[in-house]
């Protein structure tokens, strides 16, 4: 996979038992993940519809969306979810695309299931090397999975070097104020046009796309870290806790403590 960097973030594993249902349990990610059913089935509604998963079937949680985890009482639900960033080599995050296919179906999944099982418990493993060695070995099956089902094709003018320069511009901002005249100053272009060349190569505007890292980042800090709230707030700059929360609820369509409490264990 030349020219592509393939980063494993995370390696999630949950069992949610028969005594436990939701029916909203929110997903949002501007990342890449890959969900593996090891038992029972769950839905996860997004706006094109819902998608059942089960051990039949690997899913793709959908780039950009308010998405929910749905799962009826009476059944359990064991998953493991591969969390990834793909690169390419100007720099354009291929995660932030519909990369994958929303399901397929690889060969042997029961294998994979056996092989998931043992990195996840692997990763907390204290021996020297053992989590290193279940990193390689997820990255090995994203990498596996990209190279048959992946979608390369898209159109030619988002490889345009300046939507890189600005994309990271505003990934590395999401921690920031709206950075409106880097924008233009790295694209070397004015505001305006640096407007027009990012929404037709990217199909939003750079605000909206630095509003989308922004609030990823948030849902990033309240799952994978044990910030208090205050801290969560900080790391993104805002000076207080309460305007961070209205923002948060605003755009999560929950409270940052209702987040992270509906996160949890998932």
């Amino acid at each position: 996979m030349q020219g592509l960097s393939l980063e494993l973030l995370s390696m999630p594993a949950s069992t949610h038992g028969a005594d436990t249902a939701f029916r909203a349990l929110p997903q949002w990610s501007v990342d890449l993940h890959i969900i593996h059913t090891l038992e029972g089935r769950a839905v996860l509604r997004t706006k094109e519809g819902p998608v059942e998963t089960s051990p039949d079937v690997v899913i793709v949680v959908p780039p950009f969306q308010h998405c929910a985890w749905a799962k009826p009482a009476g059944a359990v639900w064991a998953m493991i979810n591969l969390h990834f960033r793909l690169v390419d080599g100007a720099g354009v995050a291929l995660h932030e695309r519909p990369i994958l296919p929303r399901r397929f179906v690889p060969d042997d999944l029961a294998s994979i299931h056996e092989d998931l099982r043992g990195w996840a418990e692997t990763r907390g493993d204290d021996r020297p090397g053992a989590a290193q060695r279940a990193g390689c070995g997820a990255v090995a099956l994203g990498a596996a999975y990209l190279a048959r089902f992946g979608r390369f094709d898209g159109p030619e003018r988002a490889r345009d070097p300046r939507l890189a320069r600005i994309e990271a511009l505003l990934r590395e901002g999401a921690r920031g104020a709206f950075p409106a005249d880097a924008v233009a100053d790295t694209a070397g272009l004015s505001s305006s046009q640096a407007n027009r060349v990012f929404k037709a190569g990217m199909g939003l505007t750079p605000k909206a796309y630095w509003l989308r890292h922004r609030l990823g980042l948030a849902q990033s800090l309240l799952t994978a870290t044990r910030l208090p709230i205050q801290g969560v707030a900080e790391e993104l700059g805002f000076s207080d806790i309460y305007y961070f929360s209205r923002w948060f609820r605003q755009h999560a369509g929950m409270t940052p403590t209702a987040f992270r409490k509906a996160k949890q264990g998932f």
